[in-house]
């Protein structure tokens, strides 16, 4: 008599085997201390986090702000930087694939404050194969923050 594995074991399996192969997420400013929400009232803090979702997870989210290389996000993960306030502008894209090669970009026009923190939410849109950002407010992007991990520093 042949075993026949049960759904639950197939698709824990092809679960892990996915998670696998998420994309890594790197940063390469320096990271903030996390035991604060803004290190300074002379400074803004910007988060950019990959909310949980299936879709796009193994390609990167790359972030740039004014053509400053942030980082990358892969699975769930965050990237976090501190910079003066004023205005700034923060160019998310999403990496194309091997049969379509073009990257489709995101804008958020930040309007930052001194001693201010703002969490960006990213999903990708069906649709468009395109990274969709979300400003949170603090409470919700604090929650997030807990689910999430850091970019790896570079």
């Amino acid at each position: 008599m042949k075993h026949v594995p049960s759904h639950r074991f197939v698709a824990r399996t092809i679960l892990l085997a996915l998670a696998a192969c998420a994309a890594p997420s790197s940063q390469f400013v320096p990271l903030p201390s996390q035991d604060v929400e803004v290190s300074s009232s002379a400074v803004s803090r910007i988060y950019v986090m990959r909310l949980p979702q299936v879709k796009g997870a193994f390609r990167d989210l790359r972030v740039k702000e004014n053509e400053r290389e942030i980082g990358s996000l892969g699975g769930q993960s965050f990237v976090c930087w501190e910079r003066p306030p004023g205005r700034s502008l923060v160019v998310v894209t999403y990496e194309g694939t091997a049969f379509s090669k073009d990257d489709r970009e995101s804008m958020i026009d930040v309007q930052a404050e001194a001693g201010q923190a703002y969490y960006y939410g990213i999903t990708v849109d069906d649709a468009w194969n395109k990274a969709v950002v979300q400003l949170l407010d603090r409470d919700e992007g604090r929650k997030v923050l807990q689910e999430l991990g850091a970019a790896k520093t570079h």
